[in-house]
């Protein structure tokens, strides 16, 4: 859920924190998290669990610059190429939330998949400190390659299941949040 679908009415069943913290980035637009500590005066624990997208579907934006005047970089067409293998099959895991609000993922990956999970780490680049690493899963998206050119963009929906600091790997995250066929 975005921002934008609270401009309305801020929810009643919201905690009491994240209601504030909602509140408060209505009324101030974007911050980061230590505008948004020191504005509130609510302690990061707070601030991290108000903040907590677990469950919710975001939208990430990669750009890989191909190449340069002298021509393309092998190594970053592999990379895309890698990457755009994940948009294939994310038709092949369903996702959702118990009633208690905790996600849950299933996956069906073919056996000629280029991938071996769609249940990837997402972790924020250098000099990025607003916001944690991510275990998501990769549930859609879209290649936005200019062919014309040498940038290649990929944009990928993703069902977040937990903050990257809670699993150590991803076979410790399907311990806790995959879900068998029945």
């Amino acid at each position: 859920m975005t921002l934008s679908a609270y401009r309305d009415e801020i929810p009643d069943d919201l905690p009491p924190a994240p209601r504030y913290v909602l509140h408060m980035l209505l009324l101030e637009g974007a911050m980061t998290l230590d505008e948004l500590r020191q504005y509130t005066q609510l302690p990061t624990s707070t601030l991290t669990s108000a903040l907590d997208r677990r469950g919710e579907t975001i939208s990430i934006t990669i750009d890989v610059q191909a190449g340069s005047e002298r021509g393309l970089n092998q190594s970053r067409i592999e990379a895309y190429r890698h990457l755009r293998n994940y948009l294939s099959f994310a038709n092949s895991i369903d996702t959702g939330t118990t009633d208690r609000g905790v996600p849950w993922y299933r996956e069906r990956l073919p056996a000629r998949a280029p991938v071996e999970t769609q249940i990837v780490p997402i972790e924020p680049g250098p000099g990025v400190s607003e916001t944690d690493g991510l275990w998501v899963a990769i549930v859609g998206g879209d290649d936005e390659t200019d062919i014309r050119s040498s940038r290649r963009r990929l944009t990928f929906e993703c069902f977040v299941l937990a903050p990257l600091r809670e699993y150590f790997t991803r076979e410790d995250l399907a311990d806790d949040l995959a879900s068998e066929v029945i």
